[in-house]
């Protein structure tokens, strides 16, 4: 037999095989969409208010919450972590990745006013496979065209701004999220602006000085919310998020 004859139907099966472990296919979860490799398949778990699951390849499993609840990346766990702010599809995002290589990954989204989307693993035997599901994540809010991905060198071990210490520290002594105190409560602010609009009352006050409902507020209270313009971008979306959601 001619040895190019077995050489051909070998070098078939090896880029079959190579195909095979590099396609990918989507997962559709209903509310959201997830890109995953090949072999990897969705479960259901019962929720009480909140809609769980998760995907398995037989080996690494992938566990996901989506409801009305806040947590925060850098309160999930008791582990020493390395953590990174991202933007995935258009949607802010904290992951966290423990330092034992391949412990536990986590990645929590508020994809809107009400709602957040964690999802984890634990005893990775690929992490970065996980990573690139986290962050293939798809909601109706989702816009596919907008990430800024940041590599895993690049993680620090610093934890994550937290939305409710910046509250505790800057807010509590005048606001409360549901009721009025020294001034209004902020859960009736955050219905009547947008994300975009608390986002430059935090950043440049001059830019919605002209805005009716502040000058409004302004002559009601009698005061004017300090200044924050020292404030990160990061910290910014932190304290937006905790407010909005809670």
């Amino acid at each position: 037999m001619n040895p190019r004859n077995i050489f051909i139907p070998v070098l078939l099966l090896l880029v079959v095989a190579c195909a095979d472990k590099t396609q990918k296919k989507i997962l559709d979860f209903g509310v959201f969409k997830l890109t995953v490799p090949a072999g990897w398949t969705k479960f259901k778990k019962q929720g009480i208010d909140t809609y769980v699951g998760g995907l398995t390849n037989g080996t690494d499993t992938l566990h996901f919450g989506y409801g009305h609840y806040y947590e925060e990346v850098g309160q999930f766990t008791d582990e020493k972590m390395k953590y990174a702010a991202d933007t995935v599809n258009g949607l802010r995002a904290n992951i966290g990745l423990s330092e034992t290589p391949g412990h536990l990954a986590v990645m929590i989204i508020s994809v809107n006013r009400e709602d957040q989307f964690i999802i984890n693993g634990s005893d990775l035997k690929q992490p970065v496979v996980a990573l690139d599901i986290f962050r293939s994540v798809v909601f109706e809010e989702s816009n596919v065209s907008k990430n800024h991905i940041t590599s895993v060198d690049s993680f620090i071990s610093r934890a994550p701004v937290t939305g409710k210490g910046l509250f505790r520290m800057y807010c509590v002594s005048c606001h409360s999220l549901a009721i009025k105190l020294v001034g209004p409560a902020l859960s009736e602010r955050v219905n009547v602006r947008n994300d975009q609009w608390m986002y430059a009352f935090l950043k440049n006050r001059a830019s919605v000085s002209a805005d009716t409902g502040q000058i409004r507020l302004k002559k009601q209270y009698g005061f004017e919310c300090p200044d924050f313009s020292n404030l990160t971008d990061e910290e910014r979306w932190a304290l937006i998020d905790y407010i909005k959601v809670r």
